[in-house]
């Protein structure tokens, strides 16, 4: 029997382990990224899966399936001569003798194995102890060279999501068939997807298997931002807010408002608003908005929620209420007519009119006893003319006593000192005879000048 061992140094140096098989290493495939690097960046695809421990022929080599670095990779074993043929992963003579016997070699469980030349060629091998089928008993039954692999299980609990499919494996240090995570993130990685035993993962699959699809809140997502929700497997900003950059923010935040995240312009007077993607300002007590400026109230320049202008008539100054525009009148003017005229004070009042202390204007009605006809008198409190006596004493009279033919002797109250005025004599100086009454002889009822 020929016999050819190769350490595994060789087979790094022989086969190598790469990203792709190529024509100078036909038996090297990768498990997923470099064997030198830490595993950053999408897994390469293996070109080709087996099972460890594996032997097989490849033309004239007998190749190993072997994990080396990251990689699981079809090793070279063992290289026939030219006068040697590949058969069931060993090297034969290429020619041989009928009846000529070559020992097997132990594979897994099988034990005295030979082969026996027929007709110039070899058969398969003859075990004394030989195959049986694989189970989950850390052996290798089948004498392939692979310990407990090509075994399939019942259908694991779990069945939503990516576990879907999802069959019991063995599990090498139980020796029992088993449903772990190994054998759902087996299943999830067929598919390509990932198997989580919680979920946190935003990429539109139900990666814990409970039948619910990304039920991430925000923030939640292991591959979405802090402020960013999980939408149809997408990193998506929450409800209420909307992206900026690399962030979401707030919809009413007022430095990035509204899709385009323009800062909103703020005034001295007033607090800047975002409501519904839109800057506005919210003037303070006092302010009303203007041209997008909060302006005083009383501004005469923008008065009320209309921002008018006010112009005020001539001899007057512009107001404004908060609402609507006004005019006070310089001194010396009051109001008339929509517009100021002189005082009364300046320019005097003529025939039956007064000024009057409460409008500066002229208005109708006494102002001196001279404008009212002989027997009245001007009435300060009313400026209307009234008679300087009365026989019946009305309201407004004072009662100075009863006259010889019992008639009430009854003085206006607007005349002053009139217990002092009723002469039968000419009216004394100072005084102006404004009327008389027959009481016992003619009574004369005298006011000041």
């Amino acid at each position: 029997m020929r016999c050819s061992t190769i350490s595994l140094a060789t087979v790094l140096a022989v086969v190598g382990c790469s990203t792709e098989a190529s024509d100078a290493n036909p038996y090297s495939y990768p498990l997923g990224g470099d064997p030198g690097a830490g595993g950053d960046g999408p897994a390469p695809t293996c070109g080709e899966t087996c099972d460890e421990g594996l032997v097989r022929c490849d033309g004239s080599r007998v190749v190993e399936c072997r994990t080396v670095g990251a990689c699981r990779t079809w090793a070279l074993l063992d290289a026939c001569t030219s006068g040697e043929v590949c058969r069931d992963g060993q090297c034969l003579p290429s020619s041989c003798t009928d009846g000529a016997i070559f020992a097997c070699p132990e594979l897994g469980v099988c034990q005295g194995g030979e082969r026996e030349c027929r007709t110039g060629e070899w058969s398969v091998c003859s075990w004394q102890i030989g195959p049986s089928l694989e189970s989950c008993d850390g052996l290798d039954n089948n004498c392939d060279g692979a310990v407990d692999n090509g075994l399939v299980g019942a259908l694991c609990p779990a069945q939503q999501g990516v576990c879907a499919g999802a069959k019991q494996r063995c599990d090498p240090d139980a020796l029992q068939m088993v449903c772990d995570g190994q054998a759902y993130r087996a299943q999830a990685s067929a598919g390509g997807a990932t198997y989580e035993t919680h979920e946190s993962l935003c990429d539109g699959a139900d990666n814990d298997c409970d039948g619910r699809t990304d039920d991430l809140g925000v923030g939640e997502a292991s591959n979405c931002g802090a402020t960013e929700a999980c939408d149809d497997g997408s990193c998506d900003c929450a409800a209420g807010t909307h992206r900026c950059g690399t962030s979401c923010v707030s919809n009413t935040a007022v430095a990035t408002c509204g899709q385009r995240c323009t800062p909103c312009p703020t005034d001295p007077h007033g607090t800047a608003v975002c409501s519904d993607g839109t800057c506005s300002i919210t003037c303070s007590a006092g302010y009303h908005l203007c041209g997008g400026s909060c302006v005083p109230n009383d501004s005469t320049n923008s008065c009320g929620a209309a921002c008018t202008p006010c112009t005020p008539p001539a001899h007057a100054t512009a107001t404004c209420d908060g609402s609507s525009c006004g005019f006070a009148c310089v001194s010396g003017w009051v109001p008339c007519a929509g517009g100021c005229c002189e005082h009364c004070d300046t320019t005097g009042c003529t025939d039956f009119t007064y000024c009057s202390e409460l409008t500066g204007l002229c208005e109708e009605g006494c102002a001196v006893h001279d404008q009212c006809t002989y027997g009245n008198i001007c009435d300060p409190s009313t400026h209307a003319c009234a008679r300087t006596v009365d026989s019946s004493c009305p309201a407004g009279y004072t009662y100075l006593g009863m006259c010889s033919n019992y008639v009430s002797f009854c003085v206006h109250a607007a005349v002053s000192g009139v217990a002092e005025y009723p002469f039968v004599e000419p009216c004394p100086e100072g005084t102006t005879e404004r009327g008389s009454w027959s009481c016992s002889d003619v009574t004369r009822v005298c006011v000041p000048d």
